[in-house]
């Protein structure tokens, strides 16, 4: 798209700094406006005085936590093309073009040199932004989820340290029995009818029937070591409730990605999934954070972005390796860390690259990167040339 006029744009809470480039690249407007819609209404006015046709302006904002949203969507509606950059992208170019201070109308007028310069194809619809929303949050809750059962099992090696070693503590059915009998003591010292009884109406209606008995928890109740402590069973059973309120959310947003799912480019999704071991629910969560595939001119452009690529120190003839940047979108290197890790399980190839790195003497952490930069070029060929996986894949 040919744009006259290049709009950087820096967004805080209450108010968002504007600075405006013609095509020659001069600047010719910088002003400030509130967050409000009194605010937005005089930025479309400032807009709409350079010029009528609205496609000839291109906006960039930083993803600036949640704040662009509402810019980003009021600037979408009435279809200027707006693009949400990252701000380690800004922050690279502003240390290239040697900027020597920060300030609102500074970082506003670096995002409209930057958008000059490199003119970025817009970000996607509004409804993709929501979407990637939800991914996130859903992101968070597995996290807390991840927390909670740490916690869970902390109680129960002290209440009933047995437990975790012969069954999983966090079948919906052994939650719920858990909060009945929050220790192998009480366990141990109630009738033995009503442990049968509770045991049965806990698991009644949750899928397959356990491979454990009542009998065989019983039995480890008898001869655990874990100690009689109220203040522990009152922990556990209040860890257990937020686990489940938890689990319930998790199971919303879940369905929430599957009633969403035609707000992403179905073959995409169809192309990632084809690799063994990456979900849906991955695949979905990736190509919100990427947006679009054919903004990254190359692999190494997106490696870049979610910031797994290798940082090296040159001293005199030798190469320093230290590690990953992580200068780039957390949230999408997280998704490819539990993909690499899935695919080392389910995927020949990936496996046998992983198990070649740890007997070089790799560690698990430096095995599993390589393992998603791998990853990360092989989903960038599939899906530039829209070809599904294949162990022979290259």
């Amino acid at each position: 798209m040919n744009f006259s006029f290049f709009v950087g744009v820096d967004i805080s809470k209450d108010s968002f700094s504007v600075c405006i480039r013609n095509a020659q690249g001069e600047i010719i407007s910088q002003k400030s406006f509130p967050q409000s819609s009194e605010g937005f209404s005089s930025f479309f006015d400032t807009l709409s005085s350079l010029s009528d046709n609205l496609s000839s302006f291109l906006v960039g904002m930083e993803s600036t936590s949640i704040y662009h949203i509402n810019l980003f969507s009021f600037l979408t509606e009435r279809n200027i093309s707006s693009v949400i950059i990252n701000p380690s992208v800004i922050d690279r170019f502003s240390k290239v073009k040697l900027r020597p201070s920060k300030s609102d109308k500074k970082d506003a007028k670096t995002i409209s040199e930057f958008l000059f310069i490199y003119k970025p194809s817009p970000s996607s619809s509004n409804k993709i932004s929501e979407l990637k929303i939800v991914t996130r949050e859903r992101e968070n809750i597995s996290k807390e989820i991840s927390h909670i059962k740490d916690d869970i099992k902390r109680c129960l090696s002290v209440l009933f340290p047995e437990l975790e070693y012969h069954v999983n503590p966090f079948t919906s059915g052994m939650l719920n029995f858990l909060l009945h009998f929050p220790s192998a003591k009480s366990i141990a010292s109630s009738d033995r009818k009503i442990v049968d009884f509770v045991f049965s109406e806990s698991f009644k209606g949750r899928g397959k029937k356990p491979s454990f008995s009542s009998d065989m928890i019983f039995d480890l109740a008898s001869k655990s070591i874990g100690i009689n402590s109220k203040a522990f069973e009152n922990i556990l059973k209040s860890k257990i409730k937020i686990l489940l309120l938890l689990l319930e959310e998790l199971d919303k947003f879940d369905k929430l990605l599957s009633e969403s799912i035609k707000d992403v480019e179905i073959n995409d999704i169809n192309i990632i999934t084809s690799i063994p071991g990456i979900g849906k629910t991955s695949a979905i969560s990736f190509l919100c954070e990427i947006q679009d595939i054919r903004r990254f001119r190359r692999a190494k452009s997106l490696i870049a972005y979610a910031g797994i690529e290798p940082v090296i120190k040159e001293s005199g003839r030798h190469e320093v390796r230290l590690g990953i940047s992580k200068k780039g979108n957390r949230h999408l290197r997280r998704i490819l860390f539990l993909m690499a890790m899935n695919v080392i399980k389910y995927d020949g190839k990936f496996k046998e690259f992983f198990l070649k790195l740890r007997a070089k003497g790799k560690s698990f952490k430096s095995a599993l990167i390589a393992v998603a930069n791998k990853l990360l070029k092989t989903i960038y060929s599939m899906l530039i040339h829209g070809t599904f996986y294949s162990p022979n894949y290259s």
